[in-house]
């Protein structure tokens, strides 16, 4: 009940008591509850404060509770809010430099009631208010960092927001992916984890310049210093007022804060829970696990052991042990799924899918648990999938997850059982003779096999199984197995039921193409699949929503025998790295190319292909074939040359890696290569200079060959002093050749005074590097000045789908420390001397990819 009706409805007690005849008032005279909504503003106001204002006031009016309305801060006071259940903060805004919206005795009047146990819900920009002021911030739950320019639409864009809480009384009746318009916001500090999470910002739905990641909060509440705290990003558009579905959610996020209304908002606070580590030593390869009606925590290890695990005393028992050798577990056979019986309690049945040790097959077996053990003796196999084992890597593909639902009916997912990577990313359709182990239109195509798919039986208490009505082939049609429910799986890697509607949840695992090739098909998509009938879902044919796979023809060369090798050079060797095989595809090398080895390294990248044929007729052996290419980092100290003359590598303690290039005369240069300059379209050069400058020649084959740019050096005021120009590439030749950076000033005599030091180089492009998704600018403000410039440079970032930002790298490009942050998406610096420096911002995405951006500052 709310705190000032309590003592009104006691004097009506204590009336009634003396005065027996009074006549009782009717319920609709008293108001539920009174909330105060509060709309000040010292910053940016929205035109949609005054429809929040009329919204809540009809809200009030046609479900019984009292508005007041008011956006003078003096309504602050411990007397006034106390006769309040409930504040609204109605898109109230306000900035440090633009003035507080409470000073301190009013601020010191909120914590009191909320720490009395009133309530606050927020609108919008309400966290966007007290931005200085940490114990707001709490109570908000975070504070609003920035949003993207919607300005081309509107000051909102189109998107989704996905309900997670159904029981909550402000998104009980949402839909479960809740279309709207908004202003989108991303946040100082993602909330999540903190508080409750209500609802998310669909973040796959093409809002660009979303950074939170997967778990972009829109709605969240939480119990908060003793009281009750609600807030919803939504609000922006006066239009979000005239809307039914908001209009509920606002309702109810008001109530529940005056506690007018039940909800838990406790279920998703992290720090609602602890962790307790089950198993923390031991572990080998971990794969499924199961609890029993006992508490008791069954799993396997996919080297073969199924083990127990008692609650109360962490003991762990091992129940029956396969014992696989590593050669068996090399790719991925062993002990791959285990689930109990639904009438575990009384039969001890547990259901295990194991590779056979000694025939190419999976196994998928009942076992009897007695006397805190499993027999061998006790097995019941109800099922034998043959297999491709030991013909190239197709047991990669295993699947293996297993499921009961309530009625009984066992599930098992089966992989596809076909090497993926001799097909460069996309479908493995290779149906030349002697390959079926690289074809999967054998397998998960193949109606008459089990493999690739999802099969769906009901084991029976002698040891045998039925197959439930409603499985994909009716029992007795020709050419297919009666048993397959789901069939176009890839790799299947996990299922799971669904109690309350018996639907099948998988998370097929896609293939590894990182972009999509018109030539054979859409890039690696992983699916998760809601199966409620049986079906088709397409693999090797089409993946995702059914995007197709071109027909291709694999008869070129045997991709499978083509080895190719990762190394990472050093000086004048290699370390080695991975082995692919296949004839395409991305590799992986070093994103810091070997920072093990310390700073300043001559560090690069090798890649080794090698090719054996099968011979000949007439007994001609076969014949191996290699090549190799040396990939250059984009980042290179300039003493790291290939060849030089007239220069000298100098000790230099403020160079990047303390060492420079010096002694530099009229026609001097210096080479780099082999080098490819595609996708290459600038070079930042770190240089000072304390003498005579001139001009830096960027040309191609040779100290006179064709001239790809020019930079113009002048003093930079000192020897220690470094500026950072970009020099923009033209005429590049195509293919690879040697870069030579020639030095000259015609005007020098007698070789002195020296005309510059070149500390570093760094290549600005893609180049063969495949960029991650996500979006990069970079902002200055100022970007130029005289004197000393002090600037601020603000970074707009987004993260590919399904990632998050980790860290933002600042280069100032003018060897100051590189500045680190996870949340540093804006940094002050000043520049204090004359020059051009090129500024650069990395930004390091969940996946360790990176994505960079440069920007020209200029000090005159």
């Amino acid at each position: 009940m709310p705190r000032h009706l309590r003592a009104f409805c006691l004097i009506l007690l204590a009336v009634a008591a003396v005065v027996s005849t009074t006549t009782a008032l009717p319920a609709e005279a008293a108001p539920r509850f009174r909330v105060l909504v509060f709309s000040k503003i010292t910053n940016f106001y929205h035109d949609s404060i005054p429809a929040g204002i009329a919204a809540i006031q009809q809200l009030g009016a046609a479900h019984n509770f009292e508005v007041v309305a008011t956006t003078d801060a003096a309504a602050f006071t411990d007397a006034n809010l106390a006769t309040f259940d409930a504040l609204v903060f109605n898109n109230t805004n306000s900035l440090p430099t633009s003035g507080d919206l409470l000073n301190a005795s009013q601020r010191a009047a909120l914590q009191t009631f909320i720490r009395n146990g009133g309530g606050w819900a927020g609108l919008h920009a309400a966290s966007a208010s007290e931005r200085d002021w940490q114990w707001y911030e709490g109570l908000v739950g975070t504070i609003f960092d920035y949003h993207p320019d919607f300005s081309a639409t509107g000051g909102t864009f189109p998107g989704r927001v996905k309900v997670l809480d159904r029981a909550h009384p402000s998104t009980r009746n949402l839909p479960e992916l809740w279309e709207q318009s908004e202003e989108w916001y991303n946040w100082r500090t993602n909330p999540t984890g903190k508080v409750h999470t209500l609802a998310q910002i669909k973040v796959r739905d093409g809002i660009n310049g979303l950074d939170e990641g997967v778990d972009h909060a829109y709605s969240w509440c939480q119990r908060y210093d003793g009281g009750r705290s609600w807030f919803t990003a939504g609000g922006h558009a006066s239009s979000q007022f005239s809307s039914a579905t908001f209009l509920e959610h606002l309702r109810y996020g008001i109530e529940w804060a005056a506690g007018a209304v039940a909800g838990d908002c406790s279920a998703t606070k992290t720090g609602n829970f602890e962790r307790v580590g089950l198993v923390t030593e031991n572990l080998a390869d971990p794969f499924e696990l199961a609890v029993g009606p006992d508490r008791k925590v069954y799993y396997i290890q996919r080297t073969g052991a199924l083990k127990v695990v008692n609650q109360d005393t962490l003991q762990v028992t091992t129940l029956l042990d396969f014992a696989y050798t590593s050669a068996m577990t090399d790719q991925s056979d062993g002990l791959l799924g285990m689930t109990l019986d639904r009438n575990f309690a009384s039969n001890g049945w547990i259901y295990l899918l194991w590779s056979d040790k000694t025939l190419k097959q999976l196994n998928l077996s009942r076992f009897t648990v007695a006397n805190n053990s499993v027999a061998l003796s006790s097995e019941k196999r109800l099922l034998a999938v043959p297999t491709y084992r030991g013909e190239g890597r197709a047991n990669s593909h295993m699947g293996g997850s297993l499921a009961m639902d309530g009625a009984g009916r066992l599930y098992a997912a089966i992989g596809d059982n076909t090497d993926p990577f001799a097909s460069s990313g996309y479908t493995p359709i290779d149906e030349r003779a002697g390959r079926a182990a690289w074809d999967a239109q054998g397998t998960a195509g193949n109606t008459n096999d089990l493999r690739g798919k999802i099969l769906r039986i009901t084991p029976q208490s002698d040891g045998t199984y039925t197959v439930p009505s409603g499985n994909l082939f009716p029992a007795g049609t020709a050419r297919t197995r009666p048993e397959i429910y789901a069939m176009g799986m890839r790799n299947p890697f996990r299922i799971t039921i669904e109690p309350q509607t018996n639907a099948v949840l998988v998370a097929d695992y896609g293939p590894d193409a990182r972009a999509a090739d018109p030539n054979r098909g859409p890039e690696g998509t992983v699916e998760f699949n809601r199966i409620t009938s049986a079906g088709n879902f397409g693999w090797p044919y089409c993946v995702g929503n059914n995007v197709p796979f071109n027909d291709y023809n694999f008869a070129t060369i045997d991709c499978a025998k083509v080895t190719v090798q990762t190394q990472l050079g050093h000086d004048q060797h290699a370390h080695p790295l991975d082995v692919y095989t296949g004839c395409s595809g991305l590799l992986s090398t070093e994103a810091d190319a070997g920072d093990g080895h310390g700073p300043g390294q001559n560090l690069y990248t090798l890649i080794t292909a090698q090719y054996t044929d099968g011979g000949a007729a007439g007994g001609v052996p076969a014949l191996t074939g290699s090549t190799r290419v040396q990939l250059q980092p984009k980042s290179k100290e300039a003493e790291h040359f290939s060849a030089q003359s007239g220069v000298t590598v100098n000790d230099r303690a403020t160079a990047r890696a303390g060492k420079r290039l010096g002694d530099v005369d009229h026609n001097d240069w210096v080479a780099y290569g082999p080098v490819d300059l595609r996708n290459v379209g600038s070079v930042t050069l770190g240089l000072t200079n304390g003498g005579l400058g001139g001009t830096i020649e960027l040309r191609t084959g040779s100290p006179t060959g064709t001239l790809i740019g020019t930079a113009a050096v002048a003093s930079t005021g000192g020897w220690d002093n470094l500026v950072s120009p970009t020099v923009t590439l033209t005429n590049k030749p195509t293919g690879t050749t040697t870069l030579y950076a020639k030095f000259v000033n015609a005007a020098q005599t007698g070789g002195t005074p020296d005309l510059l030091a070149l500390d570093w180089l760094r290549f600005n492009g893609a180049g063969v590097k495949q960029e991650p998704g996500g979006t990069l600018s970079l902002a200055a403000n100022p970007a130029s000045g005289t004197g000393t410039l002090n600037t601020t440079l603000t970074a707009t970032a987004t993260a590919p789908s399904g990632q998050s930002i980790t860290d933002y790298a600042w280069d100032f490009g003018d060897n100051s420390a590189v500045t680190h942050g996870a949340t540093l998406r804006s940094i002050a610096h000043t520049y204090p001397r004359r020059g051009t420096f090129t500024a650069r911002v990395t930004t390091t995405y969940s996946s360790g990819e990176t994505r960079s951006i440069n920007l020209t500052i200029t000090v005159s």
